[in-house]
């Protein structure tokens, strides 16, 4: 395999930074943090960090943080400022979920292990209530498969 020859601008997106990177070097990612969220710079397009994810234009953009968390966080309140969804669930629907405890699964929003306060979604896919808590304050169904809590 050939590693020499076709350097290209890249942009990445959670370090913010514009690198130089060969195209013939296989899995591609940021030199600077080692996240694969790199977009080739290019010429005759807008420029990659002028990106503004679409309900967030009015905010101040910070450097990506994957963490599923702050993922559910940023598309939950891009929907609130604007995008219709399902209306939010009662405190008495959100506290009449099945508890559950000591699960062999893991969260499908934080991906740790469910251990301790956990509940069951009618659909059957279980949370931490911590994780699953916030979204239900803004939309009535499961956030993997959107079947109504209810």
């Amino acid at each position: 395999m050939n590693f020499v020859g076709h350097f290209k601008n890249f942009w990445c997106h959670s370090c913010r930074s514009q690198i130089l990177l060969n195209t013939n070097i296989p899995n591609l990612c940021c030199s600077r943090c080692r996240s694969e969220l790199i977009e080739e710079v290019e010429s005759y397009h807008q420029h990659p960090s002028q990106f503004i994810p679409q309900g967030l234009e009015s905010r101040v953009f910070q450097p990506f943080n994957p963490r599923p968390i702050h993922i559910i966080q940023i598309i939950t309140s891009s929907i609130v400022n604007g995008h219709r969804g399902a209306p939010p669930a009662s405190n008495n629907d959100i506290n009449s979920l099945e508890r559950v405890d000591n699960s062999d699964e893991d969260c499908p929003i934080c991906q740790d292990h469910l251990e301790n306060n956990c509940r069951r979604m009618r659909c059957g896919h279980i949370y931490h209530f911590s994780c699953l808590q916030p979204w239900l304050r803004i939309h009535n169904t499961c956030p993997v498969c959107r079947v109504s809590l209810r």
